[in-house]
């Protein structure tokens, strides 16, 4: 079975256990209850979206963010390598975190030959943080005006408490499908490590989805949020009360 296969008929069941969860979990419990396999994250992001797709909804967000514990960040010495060097297969697909989020991300994606549908070559991108189109061509000279986007930058998660997680933990956090998105490359280069208090995509239509986005990460891997970064989510989230996933 082909690993486009494998993602769509995923899709279905990913999105029928969101709402099993909003439906039936007492709502106190529902970050403790968000267990995402990584084919089900993969299938709650819409190939070609040009919004940030909300794993939940708002709603559900906003009651996830009250249980997500305050913690302002250290001053810990952060580097990349400490999230494991470059992109990994930590899924066992047999293709890298990177590849796998552009084949998601892109349309119209073609792939190198022999890497068995692995490493994209050219694709198409509906940016989800400008809301432009951009063309993606693998080369040295063009690969960096399609970045992958952590979500919850790995050096804010570092301040934030993943500088004592053990290794692999943060290796598993990096290469997250639900933390990466195919992004503009320069957007993703301004963002650098910030968080939402500092931080927000260009596109209005992207800031719902990448605070509920956001929220879901810190809620999936028990990361506190600083104040800033609170009230930023909280009147995001306040202002789209009532929006369902991949609004």
């Amino acid at each position: 079975m082909s690993r486009k296969l494998t993602l769509a008929t995923a899709t279905g069941v990913a999105l029928m256990s969101i709402g099993v969860l909003a439906a039936c979990v007492p709502l106190d419990e529902l970050s403790a209850s968000l267990d995402y396999d990584s084919a089900a994250e993969e299938a709650l992001l819409p190939s070609g979206a040009s919004t940030v797709p909300a794993p939940v909804s708002s709603d559900e967000a906003a009651q996830l963010l009250a249980g997500v514990p305050n913690g302002e960040p250290g001053n810990a010495h952060y580097e990349r390598d400490l999230f494991g060097s470059g992109w990994r297969d930590t899924n066992q697909s047999g293709c890298d975190a990177r590849n796998e989020t552009l084949a998601r991300d892109l349309t119209d994606v073609t792939f190198e030959p022999g890497t068995d549908e692995c490493v994209v070559l050219t694709g198409h991108l509906n940016d989800p943080y400008t809301g432009t189109s951009i063309m993606f061509e693998r080369g040295q000279d063009t690969s960096s005006l399609v970045q992958i986007d952590h979500v919850v930058p790995l050096s804010w998660a570092f301040q934030q408490g993943a500088s004592s997680w053990a290794e692999e933990q943060r290796v598993q956090f990096a290469n997250d499908p639900l933390n990466l998105l195919a992004v503009d490359g320069s957007s993703n280069m301004s963002k650098g490590d910030s968080g939402p208090s500092e931080w927000l995509p260009e596109a209005a239509g992207s800031h719902c989805g990448y605070a509920s986005r956001f929220v879901v990460i810190l809620a999936e891997h028990d990361l506190p949020v600083p104040s800033a970064d609170r009230t930023a989510l909280t009147d995001i989230l306040d202002s789209c009360t009532g929006e369902g996933a991949d609004s």
